[in-house]
């Protein structure tokens, strides 16, 4: 018997979430500006290798900013990950009105690095970017907590 794939709701106006459609398009636009592309830039080492038959291949991966290794970003085997040093979304704060989640989207290339970004684990570790990110959203849990119990006094 074939295993049934989880069926996917359809999308009506009920059930739309607007914010999510607008940080997601927001993220994507993101990637195609000149400050990704210059942290990209930055990352990025290239070096030539002796093929088994002799010849010079270029090679060209993107050092993670925190363990310093090096990963590919090719299709199909997308390895790094662009991340704002000083989170999109405070988490101390939360989500804030679209203004501030723009300018702090858009920022400089200075709050911009290259953290590796693999799927699963490696020598039994995780991404940088991985880690970063569940250390990230402890933190707002715990602000979040705070501001609950605050609310309640």
């Amino acid at each position: 018997m074939a295993k049934s794939k989880k069926a996917k709701a359809k999308q009506t106006h009920e059930n739309f979430d607007v914010k999510s459609f607008v940080e997601k398009t927001l993220r994507g636009a993101f990637k195609k500006t000149p400050m990704y592309h210059e942290a990209k830039r930055r990352a990025k080492r290239e070096f030539f290798e002796e093929s088994k038959h002799g010849k010079l291949m270029r090679r060209v991966h993107f050092e993670c900013a925190s363990c310093k290794g090096l990963f590919f970003d090719r299709k199909g085997a997308k390895e790094i990950a662009i991340d704002h040093i000083l989170p999109v979304v405070d988490v101390e704060v939360g989500s804030a009105d679209y203004h501030t989640y723009i300018q702090r989207l858009f920022c400089s290339v200075d709050n911009l690095q290259c953290l590796c970004n693999f799927k699963g684990e490696r020598d039994g570790k995780k991404s940088c970017h991985k880690i970063k990110t569940a250390e990230e959203n402890v933190q707002r849990r715990e602000a979040e907590a705070r501001r609950k119990l605050e609310k309640q006094e």
